[in-house]
Order: C-alpha cells, then structure tokens, then sequence
C-alpha cells in the first residue's frame, strides 16, 4: 500500500544503495556492508528521471536496466556525481537528450545510453 501511495504522490524510492563506484568491469554497488560488481554487458541502458519534480538530487534517479530488474540510485548516494560526469564521455551517450531531461525535470524515465551490445539482434 505505501508503495502504491508513493507512486500516486510522485514519490518513488531509490534502491538502498549506500555507494557507487565505476570500473573497467562495470559498477560497483555498496550495500547493507558488501560491494558487488555489476559488469557492464549486463546493464541494458541508463535512464534519468526526476520522482517529485524537484531539482534536489536525492529526487534525480538513474535507472540501471538490467535483465531480472530495474535497479533505482538517487543522485545523492555517493559517487554518483562522478559517475554521471563519466558516463558523459562514454561512446552512446546521449548528451542533448540528457541535458533535455535535466532541464525540463523529466518525469517519467528517459533513456540517456543503451548498451550496444544489448541491440544486435540475433
């Protein structure tokens, strides 16, 4: 029920992550004491979305697309800041379609990189 009440109020929770770091081998996740690696031929895209409309960066989330579930970070955790910094200079990154989403306090997801390994079909 509360989870429900907080989508209808705009509020979404971000996942309890404590930290994040990047690797060459892919994000690394600190959480309830432990590091885990995420590689990064499993994240299938990035996406930002503002839950409240706010500019604040605990309301700024990144979605990590992966291929059991979605997992939420708040802007606020802990190396984010750089790891949004350096995500802008990967190859694929869409950096108009971020910095529109930033702008305009997007709402809903927006997709700002997708795994170029996840779109060959085959």
């Amino acid at each position: 029920m509360l989870k429900w009440l907080d989508r209808l109020w705009g509020r979404i929770r971000a996942d309890p992550v404590d930290a994040v770091e990047a690797s060459r081998e892919g994000l690394v996740i600190h959480f309830e004491g432990e590091s885990r690696t995420l590689p990064w031929e499993r994240v299938g895209a990035i996406a930002v979305q503002f839950v409240t409309g706010s500019p604040e960066a605990r309301d700024i989330h990144y979605l990590f697309t992966l291929p059991e579930r979605e997992l939420r970070v708040s802007l606020a955790t802990p190396g984010m800041s750089e790891f949004v910094t350096r995500l802008q200079r990967v190859p694929g990154f869409q950096r108009r379609t971020h910095e529109d989403a930033v702008r305009y306090c997007a709402d809903t997801p927006v997709v700002i990189w997708r795994n170029p390994q996840h779109s060959v079909q085959g």
